[in-house]
Order: structure tokens, then sequence, then C-alpha cells
């Protein structure tokens, strides 16, 4: 087996080879002739590739119209290689690739393409139209007959009329390389070599190689490879895939017919470089890629690229050379046939809590028991990991070639029972099947997963989900109770100065109720007997008289205070709207009989004060307009009332003559008015 990289090919005696994988699309170079293309309008689309081949190197077709269909023979989109073929004979086709793959282009497909030739280095070949592509019909759905090989020998393989038709070779494969992305078969012929490319591989341990020292037989388009001059080579063979390689059955006579070894063989060291056979049960299997195959004697990997998809329990005949794959002993090149199907013996549990006491090897058979940790869900392919104590471990699930595997929708932490091969953590049939961690589990399929139970509701998951919404609610609640603390202590502090505004008001009414029904009667009959006494007296004159009137002018004086004092403590205005309010009422009042003119400025919104300071701050401005119209002898009078951001201000102006606070009072009639003011101001600060 060899890799030949693309800048670095060499074949046989072939000194300039470049690029000859792209000549191995015999017409795609076409090295179109310099002449002219001739006038071909107005004659008739060809529509039989027959009559197309039968113009051959005759000047004057290029450019003329063919409608032709016909089943696809060969299929590369990558590359533009195309070929179809009807009952007269097959041609190449140049189209774009995403044409390709759009119009569904594929081995099998009855198409129709119409567009103009062209000429090729041997025949002539099908390109679109002007700079338009080829037109690609698809004539009917489903897959049609591939058309009857023409069977080819060492004699006629260069025949140039077998170039671009349908054929099959028999041969004996003598290696396997991969050169870009193809697959090349050196196929021996009766003594001739015949090179044959087969695409779609880009690794190289995913070459058939199993198909190595077989004889085969062959079929796909046959083709021709140029030097980079454009001198022909050799012929070679294009075949769709893998699957028109078919095994002889006298070569599967001949390899089975080799003595019997065991697994235990192979895993020995013992048949290194030697062809031998197995035959054993499939207890996993990775299509395409090989299996693990167990017999009396243990458990043995085999590499196979031979499309044959294997079922858990096939027993199966295999031939493959003993080697190693990543430092583990294993059969390479395995060619497998499947001979029935049995029953197998139970594989042995593990306790991975046991694993110091009972290790794991690698390609033993075991059922384990583990906790879902984790699904990573691919296209084609899934692992899961599984968690059991302090050991954790994965399993990867593959497309066993029938459709994508099915996966159970266990929840993570569910308990599951698992049956499969331990495999090491540095051991891998292919780089992308390597799997994390010290070792893990090839199993064949998901059937060999089962639930024991599902997890515990309280999981890691959902218990984060309670803490967050208790702790979620715990921060909203805390939230609430902050808030409402201080709504309720808001109303609380309204309600209590309700409730003093209410009892001030009450108490003040009681004690103008009590004014009223004492105080003010006693001066009520008072005035009466001295206005009697003064009748008795009638016009008599001395100092009875003066003394009589100084005492009815006194009980007037008193009268008036007791009004006013009644007065002041039923400020129903303050009760009814406030401060502002109160001072719109009953300042004007005081000028009531006096040309003095009042101008009040208070904010229009409601202040809110306490009922103690509203009262206050009604009788300091009160007073202090009385005075100013009685004493100062005012004309205009302003009050005015503001409310900063941290103040309240009440100023009270006049034009008056002014008065001095000394000369307003004498020893035996204080001013108790300016007193009053003081104290209450007092009060406030």
């Amino acid at each position: 087996m060899e890799v030949i990289p693309k800048r670095e090919c060499q074949w046989r005696d072939r000194s300039n080879c470049g690029m000859w994988w792209l000549m191995v699309m015999c017409l795609l170079s076409l090295e179109l002739q310099g002449a002219p293309v001739p006038d071909v309008a107005g004659v008739a689309p060809l529509k039989r590739i027959g009559d197309i081949l039968r113009l051959g190197h005759e000047p004057g077709y290029e450019g003329r119209e063919v409608q032709v269909s016909g089943v696809i023979t060969y299929c590369e989109p990558n590359w533009r290689t195309a070929f179809i073929q009807d009952e007269t004979g097959g041609i190449y086709f140049f189209a774009d690739s995403q044409v390709l793959v759009t119009q569904g282009a594929a081995v099998g497909r009855h198409m129709s393409l119409k567009g103009k030739l062209g000429r090729g280095r041997l025949r002539p070949i099908i390109l679109g139209t002007g700079d338009n592509h080829l037109v690609i019909e698809l004539v009917s759905s489903g897959l049609a007959p591939l058309p009857t090989p023409r069977r080819l020998s060492s004699t006629n393989l260069s025949d140039f009329n077998a170039n671009s038709q349908w054929v099959e070779v028999a041969g004996n494969v003598g290696s396997v390389k991969l050169i870009d992305d193809r697959a090349v078969l050196e196929l021996s012929v009766g003594g001739t070599n015949l090179e044959v490319t087969i695409p779609g591989y880009t690794r190289i341990d995913m070459l058939p190689k199993h198909l190595m020292a077989l004889d085969v037989v062959v079929r796909g388009v046959m083709g021709a490879s140029w030097d980079s001059g454009g001198k022909f080579l050799a012929p070679q063979l294009l075949s769709p895939s893998v699957g028109f390689v078919e095994v002889q059955s006298q070569a599967l006579t001949t390899m089975f017919d080799l003595p019997l070894k065991g697994a235990n063989d192979v895993n020995q060291g013992s048949a290194e470089g030697l062809k031998i056979r197995l035959r054993g049960t499939v207890v996993a299997n990775l299509p395409e890629l090989g299996f693990f195959l167990l017999d009396s004697t243990g458990t043995v990997w085999i590499e196979s690229t031979q499309k044959l998809y294997l079922e858990r329990g096939d027993e199966v005949d295999v031939v493959g050379l003993g080697g190693w794959i990543s430092g583990k002993s294993a059969l390479r090149d395995g060619y497998a046939r499947k001979t029935g199907k049995r029953d197998q013996a139970s594989p042995r549990f593990v306790d991975l809590g046991n694993l110091s006491t009972d290790p794991l090897k690698h390609g033993e058979w075991v059922t384990v028991e583990a906790h879902l940790t984790d699904t990573l869900r691919g296209k084609d392919d899934s692992l899961l990991r599984f968690m059991e104590g302090s050991h954790a471990f994965a399993v990867h699930i593959r497309s066993r070639g029938d459709g994508v595997e099915v996966l159970p929708q266990w929840q993570t932490g569910s308990r599951i029972k698992l049956e499969g091969v331990v495999v090491k953590g540095d051991w891998a049939p292919s780089p992308e099947f390597r799997l994390p961690g010290a070792w893990g589990l090839m199993v064949h399929s998901s059937s060999q997963l089962s639930l024991i139970r599902p997890p515990a509701w309280w999981t890691t998951e959902r218990l984060s989900v309670i803490t967050v919404a208790l702790l979620t609610g715990t921060v909203v609640a805390g939230a609430c109770v902050i808030f409402l603390r201080r709504q309720v202590r808001l109303q609380s502090e309204t309600i209590a100065e309700q409730r003093a505004r209410v009892a001030l008001s009450e108490e003040r009414g009681r004690i103008s109720r009590e004014l009223h029904d004492s105080l003010e009667q006693y001066l009520t009959g008072l005035s009466i007997q001295l206005e009697a006494v003064a009748a008795k007296l009638g016009d008599s004159s001395g100092d009875v008289r003066r003394m009589l009137d100084v005492a009815q002018q006194m009980v007037r004086h008193g009268h008036d205070d007791a009004r006013a004092a009644i007065w002041e403590l039923r400020a129903k205005a303050l009760e009814r709207g406030g401060l502002i309010q109160a001072l719109e009422e009953l300042i004007p009042i005081a000028a009531i009989g006096s040309p003095t003119k009042i101008h009040i400025e208070v904010p229009s919104a409601p202040i809110e004060l306490s009922a103690e300071v509203e009262h206050h701050l009604l009788r300091i401005t009160q007073e202090a307009v009385t005075n100013s119209i009685k004493h100062a002898g005012a004309s205009c009078i302003w009050v005015g009332l503001t409310l900063n951001k941290s103040e309240l201000q009440l100023c009270i102006k006049d034009d008056g003559k002014g008065f001095s606070e000394l000369g307003s009072k004498t020893i035996d009639q204080p001013s108790f008015g300016l007193v009053g003011m003081r104290e209450r101001a007092i009060k406030l600060s």
C-alpha cells in the first residue's frame, strides 16, 4: 500500500506525469483546435451518441447542436467529469459542478443533454452552448439499468473504440494506493497492468485493501492517461465505486481454504505478516472500517473496508494479514463472508467500582453500568459520555449504513446498562473515532444500551433552577417587604398627622365652646348690669360716672378680645384646605373697613405641613397684618409664602410708617401681640 502526493506522483517509468490524475479524464483535456468554428446554423441537432462518435476527427463538427439522452455511467462533480451512454455508445460531457449536483446527476440516472459539440483528444465531447452551461434534465426518476458492459482483455485494452464506453475487465489486484481523493488499484490483466481509479477516498485507512491479491471483475468507463505534452500514455478504467469491483468466486474458494486460526494467535503477535483465516461472531462493527470478532480464544479487531454490513451475532469467516493498529494487534486488510447467525455467550459483567482488583483489558467483551453525563449528537454519529464513581468513559455510536442510528432520548443522570468491547484511549481504527479518556467502549448499535432507571427528580439542573428561583423569590420578597414597610411608615405618618390635626381641631373647638358658654356669657351679663347702673345714674357727672364709663369700655374690650380668641380657636379655613387656603380667606378680612390693600403670593400647589406649623404661621401672619393696619398706617401690605428645597419662607412687608416695639407698650399694658409672634416663631425653629 502506498500514498503518492499530488506533486510527487510517479507511475512506473513515466518521467513527467504531473497532474496525471486530471488527465485520467481522458476527454476533459480538450485542447480544442484553433481553427475557426464552421457555420452550422440550420443543421438538425444530433440525437444519437453513435452518430456523434462516427464523426471522429473529421473537420467541421465543432459547435454543432446535440440533444441526446441516456444513462449516466460515471459522474464526479468535484472534477467536472461525467459520461453518458445510450444504446449506440458513450461520450464524455463537460458540465459545471454545481449543475451536476443540482440536477441530480448520478450513476444510473436517465438524463437528457442539450449542448454543442467540441473536439477532444480522441473523440468528440459535449459542451455548453456559447457562454451558457450545458442543459441537463432528468428524464425519469429512479435508477435505470446500466448498459451491458463490453468485455475487454489484455489484447484490446488500448482499443480507442472502447474509450468512453461502459466496459468490464477481469484481473488480479496487485496493490491499492491513495492519490488525492481516489483509490488507485493496479490490476494485472493477462500480463498487462491497468490502473483502476475509484473516487470518494480521502484517507489511507478507507482504501479497499481487502481486495489485494484477489481475482476480481471491475466495471467502469474506459479512459486514458496523458503526459503534460499531450502524449497518450496508457488506458485507465474509471469505476464509479468499489461496489462495481466483484471478487470472483474461484478466488474466494481458494482464500477460505486456509486452515482456521484463533483470535489469540493474532493477539500474541505470532501471525504478524502472515495471511490467516479466522471464524467467529461479530460483537461490534464500524461499517467500512472493521469489526471486533469473538471466538473461543478471545476477541480481535478485524480491519476491513469491505461493503458488508454486519449485525451483532453474525458468524463470519475472514481472511487477512496479521499486523498492528495503534500499537495493538489486529488482522489487517480483512475480507469476510457471512456463514450464518449464532447465539452468543453473555459478556462478562464488570463492576466499575472494582477496577483496581478487576482491570479491563483491550478488546474484552463486557457489560457495565454507569450514569449518562452528556450526549453529543452529530449528523452521522454520536458520542455519549458516562461516569461511574471516579471512572469516566465514552461510547461512540455510528450509522451502520442503513441510516443514522436513532438514540433514545435519555435524560442526563439516567443509569444505563452497556454492552460492548473495551478499547484503550490510545487506540482507534481511524483518527475521528478515537475516544477521549483512558478507555472507552465500542458498541455495535444503540440496542446494546438499555435504561436501568431514569435520573432522580432532584437532578443538578433542577436543583440549580429551584435554587435560582428561591434566591430570586427571596430578593423579590425582601424588596417587597422594604417597599411595604416604607409605605406603612409613610401611611402611619400621614394617619398620625391627620389624627393630630383632628385632635387639635377638636380641642380648639372644645375650648372655644367653653369660652363662649362661660367667659363670654359672664362678660355679656356684666355689660348688661353696667348698662343698668348707667341708666340709674342718668345724666349725672362726677367720678362715679367716669369710673362707670371706664368699666363699660373695659367690658367691651374684654368682650371683643374674648370673641377674637374664640374666632382664633375656630380657624375653620385651616381645617378645610390648609395654610394656603387659610391665608387667602382670612388675611383679607383684617383690612375690611380700612383703605389698606393686601397682596398675597402663595404657591399654586398645596404644601404638606403639620397642623401645628400651619397654625403658628397663620397666627403670625394675622398679627403682623393687624399691627401694620393699626399701628403703621400702611396703605399696602404684601404677604409672600415660598417653599425651597430646604426651607419655607414667610415674608410680610408694608409701606407704613412703622412703630417702635418699646413705644407700643407700657408697664401696665405690655404688647402681647409681639410676644406671641416671637414665641410662635421660636416653636417653629
